[in-house]
Formats: structure tokens, sequence, C-alpha cells
């Protein structure tokens, strides 16, 4: 990568032209073409899988016009009038309920299994005293304790189960008196029957689940795809084993079941070949004509450039009198006329004397700058102070007095290193200042080791933090008297001021802000970047705040008794 970069680094502006143009125009083809490729591909595969949703759509319908059949067979039993009327009758004559067995039970229920042979046994259970009859008639004790039993005999509906191995469907007879126990009748189905239609449709390693409203598998093709805790835990799509399959569900209305078709994505996988194919011939064509105009406009730009480089070679040599233009109203020829001009500029220059006017403006510098005289600002605010204090104005004169020092350690005689005694100074004549425009609205406590007045530090680092702390901490404050304290030690090769307050303090995230963002007159950000540009990287200012309780800002400089080099 290092080695590319040098490379092109060094290469010449029209290969660089080449190589941008190339790079620029070949990602956007490629991508394109990854796009429609995929999006080709996804548009198959979704084609594909409809076609599959129909499929199983039409197994469903099969299977619930099936359902929907013996849902009938079941409505025809419960609302005959002679099954009703034998479910519903107390019996004292045996003749009579022998009589109606035989009109209406036998005739109904033989009809009923002659012509859906798939019912393997018709049965009504009951809890009345009506005695057995084969297998249309028997007491539910024989089945009280099945689920499918409890569950049909507190249900108005007919209602489909799987347990223990047979396919039941079943449904209460209704009494019409209210006065008896209900009956239950029920229809064994033949398995086979019920999913051939099912079975016919599997083909490769497609997998088939059909479950009911309790999320038991009825039916699977699949012994793997049995285990119910794995079913539950899939989407519309999962992996199984090895297998990633698509998951499709639809719904198998009349007894309520769930059918979900598993297919392997690679069974819907399509073959892209011939689209590969396509998008790669259409890519290197319209790359073939795309780097023939490359090659025609990097030259194109890069002959303008090419006179003026040997133009310039001419004049490095000496050779001034040259006449450098162009007539072209681009770019390259607005360069070449600014270095036409500026070349007829540099040789008037010399005519005229250009060093005499460099010389000059130096001299006209240096008088602007000697009349900036900070002595004129001590005379005066010492001229007010006496003034002030012969009007008996003691509070003014302390603030001048203070504003005084302040300046005179700001200004420093013009240095930029200043003792750290000389700093101290310089900011607590600014807090006496603030006391006394502030009406002493808080309280300041200063605590400094004697032993860091020896060193140095460059000028106003520590005002513009107290300002800080006055201005935007301790103004804030709503209850209590405000506190300062400024507190100075001395370290391991290093001096660490700390300026406390107990103001309104300030978010991680302002704390951040204040000291990367510019602010109007000398802010934070300017201190820290001033103490990281003379002493490094590792010196500067740091902040510690607690939003509502106050804010601790540290200053940590190197020990030094001499002022730095080239300060």
């Amino acid at each position: 990568m290092k080695r590319a970069h040098r490379n092109f680094q060094f290469a010449s502006i029209r290969q660089k032209l080449f190589f941008s143009y190339i790079l620029l125009i070949v990602i956007p083809i490629v991508v394109l073409g990854l796009y429609s490729y995929y999006q080709s591909k996804l548009l198959l595969q979704k084609q594909a899988l409809q076609g599959i949703q129909e499929t199983i759509r039409t197994i469903s319908d099969n299977m619930d016009y099936k359902a929907d059949q013996y849902n009938r067979i079941m409505d025809s039993i419960v609302y005959n009038t002679g099954i009703l009327k034998i479910f519903n009758n107390d019996y004292t004559d045996v003749s009579n309920l022998s009589y109606d067995l035989r009109s209406y039970l036998d005739p109904t229920f033989n009809m009923i299994k002659g012509m859906n042979k798939e019912i393997i046994q018709l049965t009504v259970y009951t809890q009345n005293k009506l005695p057995e009859y084969g297998d249309f008639i028997q007491n539910s004790s024989r089945v009280s304790e099945t689920n499918w039993y409890r569950s049909a005999s507190a249900n108005v509906n007919t209602e489909w189960y799987w347990e223990d191995g047979n396919l039941i469907v079943a449904r209460k007879i209704p009494d019409i008196f209210q006065l008896r126990n209900p009956s239950t009748v029920s229809m064994n189905l033949t398995y086979s029957k019920m999913f051939e239609g099912v079975q016919g449709k599997e083909m490769n390693n497609f997998g088939i689940v059909v479950r009911d409203k309790n999320a038991n598998v009825v039916y699977s093709n699949s012994a793997y795809l049995k285990q119910r805790p794995l079913f539950e835990a899939m989407g519309k799509s999962s992996k199984i084993g090895n297998q990633e399959y698509f998951i499709i569900e639809e719904q198998i209305q009349h007894p309520n079941w769930t059918l979900s078709y598993f297919i392997p994505l690679h069974e819907v996988s399509i073959n892209a070949t011939s689209i590969i194919k396509a998008t790669v011939i259409i890519v290197l064509v319209c790359f073939l004509i795309l780097l023939l105009m490359i090659w025609m406009f990097s030259n194109m730009f890069t002959i303008p450039i090419k006179r003026l480089i040997h133009k310039m070679k001419l004049i490095e040599n000496g050779n001034l009198d040259i006449v450098v233009s162009s007539n072209s109203i681009d770019e390259f020829g607005i360069l070449t006329n600014r270095f036409g001009q500026m070349l007829q500029k540099i040789n008037e220059l010399i005519l005229v004397g250009y060093q005499n006017k460099i010389d000059r403006q130096k001299a006209e510098f240096k008088a602007l700058q000697s009349q900036i005289n900070p002595h004129f600002l001590y005379n005066t605010l010492s001229a007010i102070k006496w003034k002030s204090v012969q009007a008996g104005q003691e509070e003014i004169s302390k603030i001048v007095t203070s504003l005084s020092k302040f300046y005179r350690t700001a200004l420093n005689k013009g240095d930029t290193i200043i003792s750290v005694r000389e700093e101290v100074v310089n900011m607590r004549s600014y807090v006496e200042i603030m006391l006394i425009m502030r009406e002493s609205s808080f309280d300041v406590h200063y605590d400094f080791e004697e032993d860091i007045f020896r060193y140095v530090t460059i000028s106003l680092i520590l005002q513009p933090i107290v300002e800080n702390c006055i201005e935007h901490g301790i103004a804030g404050k709503t209850d209590g008297r405000g506190t300062i304290t400024v507190t100075g030690r001395s370290r391991d090769g290093y001096i660490e001021i700390t300026v406390e307050d107990n103001g309104v303090g300030m978010t991680e995230e302002k704390a951040r802000e204040v000291l990367s963002r510019e602010s109007r007159g000398y802010g934070l950000k300017n201190v820290n970047d001033r103490l990281k540009l003379f002493f490094g990287e590792e010196y500067g200012i740091s902040i510690e705040s607690t939003l509502g309780k106050g804010t601790v800002m540290t200053v940590r400089f190197p020990k030094g008794e001499e002022p730095l080099p080239g300060m």
C-alpha cells in the first residue's frame, strides 16, 4: 500500500489523471454490475419461491376442502333430528329405543361410512343410560381420560385432534333440553387418505410439517422436523443441521392447522451464468470505450501544463525575457497568464529597485511598532489612582491599582515568559477587580506552595480560567455563596495549579467543548493550545465537573527556571 502511494505521488499529472479517471469509472461500473446481478438473481429467486408458494397454497386448499367435507358430515350428524331424538330422550321402553336405532342411527351412520371409506370408525360417546350399540354407541368412560374427549365435550364446534397416532374429528351433540349429560360424536379417519396429496408433492430434500392449533406435529415427512422445540425456534428462514432452509407457511382453515414447507436454499438458487456473462461483456465494452476517452482527455489536459513547465525551466535558467501567455480561458490558461503577469511584475520590481522598497517598508513597520508604548498606559492609570486618592475614592483607587498591576504583568514588556509569582499576581489583580465590580458576592481562597514561585511559565494562563469560573460557574449559582479556591502545588517534574468553584458545573460534553471550540475573547481553548504548543502535548488544561455541584480546572506545565529557547 505504501509503495503504491509512493508511486502515485511521483507519477506525472497525466498518469494521475489517467489512473484517477479509471478508478472513478471502474468502481461505479463494477458496483452497478454487481447490483444488477444480485437484483436479477433475487428477482428470479423470488419468482421461484412464488411458484413454490402457489404449490403449497394448492396443497393447503386441497386439505382444507377435505376437512370441510368432514366438518359438513359432522354437521349432518349433530343436526339430524332422528339422532337428536335418540340422545335427548329418556327411553323407558327398550322396543322404542331399538326401533329408533334401526330407523335413524343405523342407516345414517352406515350411509356415511359407505360413502366415505376413509372413515375408520364413527362413534357417539354418551354419559346417558343408553346401552352400548356396536361401534356406533359407546360409554364415555372408555375415552374419558383422553385429551381430545375432554376438549371436544366442552366445545360446541367441530374440532380436529391428533392423539396416540389417531386422526380424530369430534363434536358435542347439542342438548336440546339442557337436562342431560352431553354426548360427543367422533370420527376416526385414515391418516394416509387425509395426507395423500401432501405425500405426493414430496421431492428432493423438501420438508413438510403440519401442526395443529396446539403446535403438535400432525404430519411430517422428516423425523428430524418432528421435534417440536426445534420447530418452535424457527422463523421465516432457518438453518437445520448443515442445511439452510426457506420456510413458507399456509393456514388450513377448517381443521385450524398450519402447513409449513421447508425448502433447501440450493433448491431455489438460480443459475445466473447468463446474467454474469452479459454483465461482464457490457462492463468490458464500456470500460474499453471509456479507456480511449480517458487517454484523449488526459493528454488534452496535460499539454498546456507541459508547455508551462518548459517555459518555467527556461526562466529558472535565467531567461527572464521570455513571454508567457495563453489564449485559453480555462483554469490552465488563467494559470499560464497569471504566471506571465507575475514574471512581468518581477522584472519591473527588479528595474525600480525591489530591495529598496523592502527596506523602506521595514523601516515604516518599525516606526509604527515603536509607537505602541505600554508605559503611557501605566502612567495614565497612576494619574487616575492619585486623583481618586485625592478625591477620597478609595474603591476607585483600589480598582485602578489592581488594573495597573494586571496590565503590567500581562504586558510584561512584550515578553511571553513570566514568573509563576507574577502570573499569580496578575490573576489576583483580576480577582480583586471582579470582587469590587460584583460587590464581594463570592469568596476566594488561595493556597500556594512557596516553592512554585521560583519557576517560570507563559503569561496569561490563570486569569482566563478564573474568569470562566466567575462568569460561567458561580454567576449562575442560585443558592448559597459562591467560592473559588486556587491551589498551587509542586509535583515531580511539573507544576500543578487547580482552580475549583462550587458553581453550576457542566456536562462532560460541555467540558470537552470549551477546550475544543473558539469562544469570544481570550478563551480556555486559547490557553490550552498555547500550553501544549510551548510545553508539549502532555501539558495543558484538564476539566472535571459535576452538573449542579461545581468544576475543577487543573493547569499543568513543566518546571523551568530559565526562559524556554526561542521565547
